[in-house]
């Protein structure tokens, strides 16, 4: 049986950490997988109980005596293939690349940079996937993103879009009702809940949505689920509008799906991404959703459900959003199913 290492910098919440599971779930009789990630809940659990063997990896961190001991364990262990996926485990992906190791690399999110130092980093970055036999892209525009970023050479690519387990997602939807879901996360009744499940982080521009709803009326509230570094920053602009009442900072939580059914309608202001798993369960959930029109996002839904300013998300936040289905390419069953075919061949 092929043994297969699959190389994350994150165990944390987010669609990388999760993509990763999603194979060890579904792919588990087919290949022997071992993984390398940091000890972050809540993935770090599934990682250590589903693969025959783990290696320690520090958190979004490269460290090159990391990289040298990877090499000597992945020796010990046989391993025939790796698969990197995002950006920090693909220094590790380059290291065992250049020392004969067959590596793949799925991306899960391409961002532009600019500034002088950064577009060094950035020309530094395309020397990272040179020895990977193949790069993986969850998206369209994800791909198109990682050419003009010069990322994509003389490689292999493909592109494989994230999926979600459909019939987990509506059992689990319909097991609750929305007043019950609702008085979970304290929210108000008798409002239209706009709702994102977001790090909250500067790229996913979640203070733009808290800046819409000062001009949105009062039947309007906002939720936001996730956590990070710009908690602080957000819970500043909030009190600095007075806008305590119409916005709930929920922190990370253990069911985005009881979440879904809380809220009206799904909405995102990031500013970019690769394929969004929280999307994609709204979509699964039959929401009305709101995205911003950028790469990520603009592969998934028709332009009705995209907007390019604050202005035009509550001009459509007023006017009747159409529900969503989720197309079949974006199941779970469909992505391992390709995935299978890459690790085979």
């Amino acid at each position: 049986m092929k043994r297969i290492l699959l190389i994350t910098v994150r165990s944390d919440e987010g669609g990388g950490p999760k993509h990763v599971g999603q194979i060890l779930e579904h792919l588990q009789g087919d290949f022997e997988f071992y993984t390398a990630s940091p000890y972050d809940p809540p993935y770090y659990e599934i990682y250590s109980q589903k693969s025959v063997g783990h290696f320690f990896l520090p958190h979004r961190k490269a460290s090159l005596m990391k990289a040298f001991d990877l090499l000597f364990w992945c020796r010990d262990n046989r391993i025939d293939f790796v698969h990197t996926h995002g950006r920090g485990a693909a220094f590790y992906g380059f290291f065992l690349g250049l020392l004969g190791v067959k590596t793949t690399h799925t991306f899960h999110g391409v961002h532009k940079r600019f500034g002088f130092i950064n577009k060094i980093i950035q020309f530094l970055e395309r020397f990272v996937y040179i020895f990977c036999s193949n790069l993986i892209f969850v998206s369209e525009s994800e791909k198109q993103q990682a050419e003009e970023c010069g990322f994509v050479s003389f490689q292999k690519s493909a592109v494989i879009p994230n999926g979600v387990d459909v019939d987990r997602i509506e059992s689990e939807y319909s097991s609750i009702s929305t007043e019950e879901a609702r008085a979970q996360f304290h929210l108000p009744k008798g409002v239209r809940i706009i709702g994102t499940l977001s790090r909250l982080d500067p790229h996913k521009q979640n203070d733009q949505l808290i800046l819409a709803m000062k001009d949105l009326p009062g039947d309007y509230h906002l939720a936001i689920a996730g956590d990070g570094e710009q908690k602080i920053e957000l819970e500043k602009i909030i009190e600095k509008y007075g806008l305590k009442g119409k916005i709930s900072l929920l922190g990370n939580i253990d069911s985005p799906i009881t979440f879904l059914k809380a809220i009206d309608i799904y909405a995102s202001f990031s500013k970019g991404e690769g394929h969004p798993y929280s999307v994609l369960e709204a979509m699964a959930c039959n929401k009305p959703i709101l995205l911003s029109n950028v790469s990520g996002h603009s592969d998934m839904l028709c332009e009705e459900h995209l907007f390019n300013t604050e202005s035009e998300l509550i001009e459509k936040l007023s006017m009747s959003v159409d529900n969503t289905s989720l197309p079949k390419v974006y199941k779970v069953s469909e992505t391992t199913r390709k995935i299978k075919e890459l690790y085979s061949d």
